[in-house]
């Protein structure tokens, strides 16, 4: 949601794969939606103004939410992102995760910084 910091990269990256016999599917919005059809939704930067109003937005749906921005994750996002030198990072909010009846991989967990 929001400008896109990623450009054709994304796109490129996913491909054609597939997540369990499922294509992976981009979508982008530009303004706050029905988030039903989306599993994870990133939210840009761009949209920092309005973060607690999209994710007041999903209530209790079980979307996996992903920023980049500073306060992503105390304002209740899910996983943020960052870069660390040259190389990307992330946190973790568990409890928003719990809140949305998420189960974050242990393998995953065991990568990020923990909230």
């Amino acid at each position: 949601m929001g400008k896109d910091p990623f450009g054709s990269v994304l796109d490129l990256t996913i491909g054609d794969k597939q997540i369990r016999g499922k294509p992976i599917t981009i979508l982008r919005f530009n303004s706050r939606l029905d988030f039903e059809p989306v599993h994870i939704l990133f939210v840009s930067s761009s949209e920092n103004s309005d973060l607690s109003k999209i994710l007041g937005q999903l209530d209790e749906a079980p979307i996996v939410t992903v920023g980049e921005m500073e306060g992503f994750l105390d304002s209740g996002g899910m996983i943020y992102l960052y870069l660390e030198g040259n190389r990307v990072r992330f946190s973790v909010n568990r409890d928003a995760a719990k809140m949305r009846d998420i189960e974050i991989s242990a393998k995953l967990l065991k990568l990020a910084k923990v909230q």
